[in-house]
């Protein structure tokens, strides 16, 4: 008698609810990225044959690297105003014995006379005028001629209280023909002015003073300290989707041609990606690109950004991308090549994180594995 076995049919029952398990996981996780990942299988009643399992690809995680931000610029400190200087003047007039052709021609004259006055009212030290002190002199008549003094005493409070103190007591006569006598001696001028008298002397005005003590300077005000730059947003993942279309065909879209495109484009999205012979310089950044030749070919280019600041703008100048594409080609060797573009399309950006990026790619994986094991 023939014996018949009934094998149950559980088997594939139970792997078709898991693979419907992980698909709706990963349709869930893919639909936070902004992306549809679909997959479909087929079963039948036949017992499947095992198919082993394969490996899933590992994700390569994207690499973080945060650019050194810019150092806070030190403030320059500001430099205090210099105060205005307090200034003492003293007017005073004297007769002289000499005319006013004399005093204003012969220089010897101006300057014996201008000394003495220094000297009487003690501004003088070591055979000079002081250095705080300065004289100027002007006849006021013609023949026996009255000069009138301007002592200007600049920052020295000690020197002007003596000076307005000996103008006023002790300018004489006497004292004051004495102190011309000593200046001929003093500047060796002697064989150019004659020696006086007492009596020589005219009159002597009372000396005028005056002091003009300036207001203390404003205070300078504490310069605001510089806001420090912020530092740009880091984006572990974002790809750059953006065409061009060009006004003449490409004989040949491979290799070098190719290259000069990509390098071009990607200079244009920010300077600092630059190439080595015709590939990306800069880590975490690459670019492909596709040519298709219709009536306006068009390139279209694919940038891949892991790690780098946002870039929230595509290639806009038609100027500056052709310079970056003919500059590119003139580095790889290509001698007087030249592109035309007509047009730049506007630029699709996507962003993600890293972590959310590699659970994604991980889990469909899983997905297409089970299905194959089905199968």
């Amino acid at each position: 008698m023939a014996i018949t076995r009934a094998y149950p049919k559980v088997r594939p029952c139970v792997l078709c609810c898991q693979a419907v398990a992980l698909l709706f996981v990963a349709s869930q996780l893919s639909g936070c990225e902004g992306s549809n990942n679909s997959s479909s299988s087929n079963s039948s009643n036949t017992t499947p044959t095992p198919t082993p399992t394969p490996t899933p690809t590992p994700t390569p995680t994207p690499t973080n690297s945060t650019p050194t931000p810019t150092p806070t610029p030190t403030p320059t400190p500001t430099t205090p105003p210099t105060p205005a200087p307090t200034v003492t003047t003293i007017k005073q007039s004297i007769g002289v014995p000499v005319t006013a052709a004399q005093y204003l021609t012969n220089t010897a004259v101006k300057a014996s006379y201008e000394f003495a006055y220094a000297d009487v009212i003690g501004q003088t030290s070591n055979g000079a005028i002081k250095a705080s002190t300065a004289i100027a002199s002007a006849p006021t008549t013609r023949r026996s001629i009255t000069v009138a003094f301007t002592a200007t005493i600049t920052n020295d409070a000690q020197a002007a209280t003596t000076a307005q103190s000996l103008a006023t007591n002790n300018v004489t006569g006497p004292t004051f023909a004495a102190a011309v006598n000593r200046a001929i001696s003093t500047l060796n001028y002697t064989a150019n002015v004659t020696t006086i008298n007492a009596s020589d002397i005219g009159t002597i005005s009372a000396a005028a003073v005056t002091t003009v003590t300036p207001p203390p300077p404003t205070p300078p005000t504490s310069p605001t300290p510089p806001t420090p730059p912020t530092s740009p947003a880091v984006q572990a993942y974002q790809q750059i989707s953006q065409s061009i279309i060009l006004g003449a065909a490409v004989a040949s879209y491979t290799g070098t041609t190719q290259q000069a495109f990509e390098c071009g484009y990607i200079g244009t999205l920010n300077a600092a990606y630059t190439c080595a012979s015709g590939v990306s310089a800069v880590a975490g950044v690459s670019v492909t690109s596709t040519y298709t030749a219709r009536r306006s070919p068009v390139v279209a280019f694919i940038t891949t950004l892991n790690g780098q600041v946002r870039i929230t703008v595509g290639a806009t100048s038609v100027s500056a991308l052709k310079a970056k594409i003919e500059a590119a080609a003139a580095a790889l060797g290509l001698a007087g090549f030249t592109v035309t573009i007509t047009t730049i399309n506007g630029a699709t950006f996507t962003y993600s994180s890293s972590a959310t990026h590699g659970v994604t790619v991980g889990l469909t994986a899983l997905v297409v594995a089970a299905i194959a094991y089905l199968h």
